[in-house]
């Protein structure tokens, strides 16, 4: 009888690490389109970098909050992916959408969010950080002045 309940623990045990392993394993569109920095630094966190991105590029407003909270976890080389993943998000959505989820953040991540998407801006789209009032005016504003 132990061992019955030793082996149906072990393969309890194994089901869950492998459900658990699927879920942060990231898809192809993913593997190849984000950074690897921005996938790794998901991966040690526990955030379901994958699904969240796949959520917020079809419109979910949590997803995109989480994806948007997720800036204050990255570093030096995760958040220009980062970046660039939320400059995807930016032209699939409209910057006006976008714009809204950012003014629901606190001031401090907008401003950071401001730092993200300029690094977007510069490594996925190869233009001018700078230019990120021309290219996202509403985003911009929202990160900068936090004003519709």
């Amino acid at each position: 009888m132990i061992k019955i309940v030793a082996v149906v623990l072990l393969i309890l045990l194994a089901t869950i690490g492998f459900l658990h392993l699927q879920t942060q394993r990231p898809c192809q569109v993913c593997q190849s389109e984000i950074w690897d920095e921005t996938l790794s630094e998901a991966a040690q966190r526990g955030f379901d970098y994958c699904g969240t991105f796949h959520s917020a590029m079809s419109g979910d407003d949590d997803a995109i909050a989480r994806l948007l909270e997720f800036s204050n976890c990255t570093d030096a080389a995760s958040a220009l992916g980062h970046g660039c993943a939320i400059v995807g998000v930016l032209q699939t959505l409209g910057d006006d959408r976008l714009a809204a989820c950012i003014r629901r953040q606190s001031a401090k991540l907008r401003e950071r969010l401001g730092r993200i998407i300029e690094c977007g801006i510069d490594y996925g789209m190869g233009e001018k950080p700078v230019d990120m009032a021309k290219l996202f005016p509403s985003s911009y504003n929202a990160v900068m002045q936090g004003s519709p």
